[in-house]
């Protein structure tokens, strides 16, 4: 969490979720995750969504 966040963001719990990370961190992710080489298929959309549910978890604990 960020204290320095300029704006409306400015002292709220704002959690940053690295989905490039959770992409790549299956080298085969292009044939496995997307259908076109950008946009998640049903594999993708579920490793997002557990990206997405993980980084706040974890913040949360």
């Amino acid at each position: 969490m960020r204290e320095d966040a300029p704006g409306p963001a400015a002292g709220k719990h704002i959690v940053l979720v690295d989905m490039y990370g959770a992409f790549t961190a299956d080298p085969s992710y292009r044939s496995v995750d997307l259908n076109d080489n950008l946009h998640p298929n049903a594999t993708g959309c579920a490793r997002m969504g557990e990206a997405w549910y993980g980084a706040p978890r974890d913040v949360l604990r």
